[in-house]
């Protein structure tokens, strides 16, 4: 059996840009996970020459740049074709490189910065390529409703897996009627996670709470099945001490890092995940014995994020504890942080929160989460045992218990940790293998 996932964006190495967060990488590390139990799973995103947004900070100010690279030089060149459009002839160039393929165009220089009108010409090329590809699969997998247009313009035998990542807005995009028109003829607005539902012969969800919240909405449909992680994200030797070093030669900090207890928070800045607040009650963390590493990106036109990410620069500029901001976020920053930290912040409000895995991350090598019970976190962790949770209730309320749990951390930290590190079924490979057996439909 042959896998096809399309996706707006994969993560598969640190310094190719083609992921902005949670989704590429997850993209990643299902690829690895297939190839480690010898399956046959490949990935199609664009290759994306300006990348995504990398953030660095000037005079105390977050500068968003691009990522600019060269996919000619990264990718071997395996096809070139021109594609037939309501909006012109678009010559697409179809590189590869191990299970990766990428589509380069011109018409998709960056991935997810860009104007309406350019993101559904973005989503009409990877459906035309990804239907053109899937002749060699056996499974057509569509990662996010971003790649639904696949599922429509396919005609041949291959199975069609939906997967949605997220219930929020941004994940389940409705074209109106005069663009759809204009760049595809249809004389309708058009809502993507119903054509993809449309066309899907399964449909899931990536945990049990995102499928009670989300499934009326998917006509009752949804099965699911719960993210895992890959176990490219433990870190051998002495990564504290690692980050540290890393934190003070690289970092926008208050203070140097030293030998001390450690948390780490980095996920991307946006209004839902509310990494800002430990700064809100800073100078109660500031009587405990501890050092602060944030490190995440934000979408230049995410002014709830810009913000969020201001607050976070702002008061590492006046605090008195050590707390740092890492610019240049990407995965192997990523993965020194969750092994270098001795607690992992996880902080979305808990119903916005598909899964995460930046915990899951963590707790391989571990980390204590400190976390909201979001997403698939009451999947695995058990307050008081492998995890510390923060229960629901007033962000200022959760902000107090936020600094009780870190103070729990401190004095059971050892303990703490060997249970998450012992904690089962955050793999990826425990995912691939619920995918091939209940999406994909295949036992070999």
């Amino acid at each position: 059996m042959k896998v096809l996932l399309a996706s707006m964006e994969a993560g598969i190495w640190s310094d190719v840009p083609t992921y902005a967060g949670g989704l590429g990488v997850l993209v990643g590390d299902k690829l690895l996970a297939a190839r480690d139990m010898g399956k046959r799973v490949e990935s199609l995103t664009f290759s994306y020459p300006l990348g995504y947004a990398s953030v660095r900070v000037v005079d105390g100010k977050p500068l968003i740049e691009p990522g600019i690279y060269d996919p000619l030089k990264r990718f071997k060149l395996k096809e070139s074709f021109e594609l037939r459009t309501r909006f012109g002839r678009v010559e697409v160039q179809l590189l590869k490189k191990g299970r990766s393929w990428f589509i380069h165009t011109p018409l998709a220089q960056r991935l997810y910065i860009d104007t309406p009108e350019e993101r559904l010409k973005k989503e009409i090329i990877l459906g035309m390529v990804a239907a053109r590809l899937a002749d060699g699969y056996d499974v057509l997998h569509l990662e996010e409703s971003h790649a639904a247009l696949a599922g429509h313009f396919y005609r041949g035998s291959a199975r069609i897996v939906f997967t949605t990542h997220t219930p929020l807005p941004h994940g389940h995009e409705v074209w109106e009627r005069s663009l759809v028109r204009k760049l595809l003829g249809w004389d309708r607005e058009l809502n993507m996670t119903r054509l993809a539902l449309e066309h899907a012969s399964y449909v899931n969800c990536v945990s049990r709470m995102q499928r009670e919240l989300m499934n009326p909405y998917l006509d009752g449909r949804a099965d699911y099945i719960t993210n895992g992680v890959h176990r490219r994200w433990i870190y051998r030797g002495n990564a504290r001490a690692r980050l540290a070093r890393l934190v003070n030669e690289r970092a926008y900090r208050s203070a140097d890092f030293g030998d001390r207890f450690t948390i780490g928070i980095a996920r991307r800045f946006t209004g839902y995940k509310r990494l800002d607040l430990p700064v809100r009650v800073l100078d109660r963390l500031a009587e405990l014995p501890v050092q602060i590493v944030y490190s995440g990106n934000v979408h230049p036109a995410d002014g709830q994020g810009i913000e969020m990410l201001q607050r976070v620069l702002d008061a590492i500029g006046g605090s008195k504890l050590p707390i740092a901001y890492l610019p240049g976020y990407d995965i192997d920053t990523a993965k020194l942080m969750v092994a270098g930290s001795d607690v992992w912040l996880n902080l979305p409000v808990e119903s916005k929160e598909a899964s995460g895995t930046s915990w899951m991350k963590a707790m391989l090598n571990g980390t204590v989460p400190v976390t909201t019970a979001s997403g698939s976190v009451p999947e695995f962790c058990r307050d008081g045992e492998n995890a510390l949770i923060i229960p629901a209730g007033p962000e200022e309320q959760q902000a107090s218990f936020l600094v009780q749990k870190i103070g729990e951390a401190l004095k059971r930290h050892d303990e703490l940790s060997e249970a998450a590190r012992q904690t089962e079924g955050l793999s990826a490979e425990r995912m691939m293998r619920e995918y091939f057996e209940r999406a994909y439909l295949s036992h070999s």
